[in-house]
């Protein structure tokens, strides 16, 4: 039941697409081991999701720059 519940909470924060998982979720749901790897991909999402906004943000500025 609990693991049902957390599931859900998993996939509603990775459907809404925030980059911020609960402590709730890591202390209640996970082994130790699983709490480890989700982290890890965790960061790892979290980077691709910072180099992506940089590469808009670069891309903004350019054309800004273009328009001036």
């Amino acid at each position: 039941m609990v693991n049902d519940f957390c599931m859900h909470i998993y996939y509603l924060e990775q459907i809404r697409g925030h980059v911020s998982f609960t402590a709730f979720y890591f202390l209640t749901c996970q082994t130790f081991e699983q709490s480890f790897l989700n982290t890890m991909n965790f960061i790892a999402a979290s980077w691709d999701l910072i180099f992506l906004g940089l590469k808009t943000n670069i891309i903004n500025q350019n054309i800004i720059l273009d328009l001036i």
